[in-house]
C-alpha cells in the first residue's frame, strides 16, 4: 500500500489538473457567450434593417418586382417577335410589288 503522502500528492495533482481544466472551460464558455451575444446583436441589426422590421414583406416586394420585370421581358419578346413577322411580310410584299412593277415596265410596256 502506498504511503499517505503519495496518495495526497496524487489527489492534489488531480485536483490541480481539474482546476486548470475547469478554468479553461469557464474561459471558453465566456468567449462562446460573448461571440453568441455578438452574433445575436448582428442578427437583430439585420432584422431592424428591413422596412417596418418585416423581412418577409421585403422579400414579397422584391418577388413582385422580379415578376413584373419578367412579365415586361416576355412582353418585349412577344412584341419583337410580332414586329419581326410583320416586318418580314412587309419586306416580302415590297419585293414582290417591285418585281411586278419591274416586269410591267420592262416586259409589258
Amino acid at each position: 500500500m502506498p504511503p499517505k503522502d503519495e496518495i495526497a500528492e496524487a489527489i492534489l495533482a488531480i485536483k490541480a489538473d481539474l482546476d486548470q481544466r475547469h478554468g479553461e472551460n469557464i474561459t471558453r464558455a465566456q468567449i462562446n457567450e460573448k461571440l453568441l451575444n455578438e452574433l445575436i446583436g448582428r442578427v437583430d441589426g439585420l432584422y431592424h434593417a428591413f422596412p417596418d422590421e418585416d423581412p418577409s414583406g421585403h422579400r414579397r416586394y422584391h418577388d413582385a418586382i422580379s415578376e413584373r420585370i419578367e412579365k415586361r421581358a416576355k412582353l418585349y419578346d412577344a412584341m419583337l417577335e410580332e414586329l419581326t413577322k410583320k416586318g418580314m411580310w412587309a419586306l416580302i410584299s415590297f419585293v414582290g410589288l417591285a418585281v411586278i412593277y419591274f416586269i410591267r415596265g420592262k416586259i409589258l410596256p
